[in-house]
């Protein structure tokens, strides 16, 4: 089994190696949640270190917020990047920057076959390498563009497209981001259902910092345990260019680990 390496070393090192070839990372958080974050920074990586060409599914936000999220997370956005604009198409909110591609009135029925042409006539091509990272912002954007039950379809039948066309000939890795407080539990028992590596965040807010407990409960990976770390985003230390995260194992694991010891 071949892995591509993320270059944050512990989902690595849990993950085995990386993300192996066709691979769906969900990355699931809370509304109070920095956890979004580690998205972009996977999406940087591959974009940096593997070739990838990355492109954004947008459904949330104007492009240039996306732009400025993005730069939070210490990833700036540039002609290396594409974004499938699906929401400034539906809104008329247009962009001037040269690396977006607006669809014409998506609706749930033509919504794929546009974004696949955008595939075959822009993306595919600058894949050299055959890899492609695709990140969709945010599943609970399009929960309130076209609801749950349809988006579910719709990426349902997204995966069961570019798995029958592509998958002999790319390597199209797909991260998916999820405001769980935001969606019907039953998308999120879905998405969680359909990937291959899941990432949850649960946050903790009080007066000094905001905590959080990273869980890390699938990988395909045979010597696989689900793990917990600790996320932290210090408030008072934020840095707006590359903010300060901190990923340490628990209390929790660390007896785990050590009772586990022969």
């Amino acid at each position: 089994m071949k892995f591509l390496k993320t270059y944050i070393d512990e989902l690595d090192s849990i993950f085995g190696g990386g993300l192996i070839r066709g691979a769906v990372l969900s990355i699931i958080y809370d509304t109070y949640s920095f956890g979004w974050i580690i998205g972009f920074r996977i999406l940087k990586n591959f974009i940096e270190k593997h070739g990838c060409v990355g492109v954004i599914h947008n459904y949330l936000l104007p492009v240039t917020k996306i732009v400025s999220r993005a730069y939070f997370a210490d990833s700036k956005m540039d002609k290396s990047w594409i974004v499938i604009d699906i929401f400034g198409s539906k809104f008329g909110v247009q962009s001037n920057l040269p690396y977006v591609y607006v669809i014409s009135n998506p609706t749930p029925e033509t919504l794929n076959p546009k974004i696949e042409k955008i595939y075959k006539e822009i993306i595919i091509p600058k894949a050299q390498n055959g890899r492609i990272l695709k990140l969709i912002y945010t599943v609970e954007g399009m929960v309130t563009l076209f609801g749950a039950d349809v988006t579910i379809k719709i990426l349902n039948s997204e995966l069961a497209l570019f798995a029958r066309k592509y998958s002999n000939d790319l390597n199209i890795i797909t991260i998916f981001l999820l405001n769980r407080d935001a969606v019907p539990k039953h998308l999120t028992a879905w998405l969680s259902s359909i990937s291959d590596n899941l990432i949850v965040f649960k946050s903790n807010i009080n007066e000094e910092e905001i905590k959080e407990t990273m869980l890390v409960l699938k990988s395909p990976s045979p010597d696989f345990e689900p793990v917990s770390y600790e996320y932290k985003v210090k408030i008072n230390e934020i840095d707006v260019h590359k903010p300060k995260i901190e990923i340490g194992t628990t209390k929790s694991e660390q007896s785990s680990q050590q009772a586990r010891q022969p």
